[in-house]
């Protein structure tokens, strides 16, 4: 399983936006092949601070949906709205820590 998170930081006069298009491409990135969990949390004393949670049931499936027009189209409408460039990571769990 791939854990990818991503955090955004959205310019404060933009939020209203981001979160209306949050809010259409949610089921769409669960609906996506192999994805099998996304949550969208946003910071309780700043809004503008979003981070996407999501599992995936591999890398082949993260990088087919980001190559997909739906990752496309939602990252091209969403960036112009960042206060600062987007942080993302992927990774992997870690199952037998002591």
């Amino acid at each position: 399983m791939i854990v990818r998170i991503v955090e955004l930081s959205i310019q404060e006069d933009k939020i209203a936006i981001a979160k209306n298009l949050l809010a259409d491409v949610a089921p769409k990135v669960r609906n996506s092949p192999g994805c099998t969990h996304l949550r969208i949390l946003m910071d309780i004393h700043d809004s503008g601070h979003v981070t996407t949670y999501s599992h995936w049931n591999s890398e082949a499936d993260l990088n087919a949906y980001r190559k997909s027009e739906v990752f496309k189209s939602f990252w091209s409408q969403i960036k112009p709205l960042f206060a600062v460039p987007a942080k993302a990571w992927s990774s992997r769990t870690l199952h037998h820590l002591p």
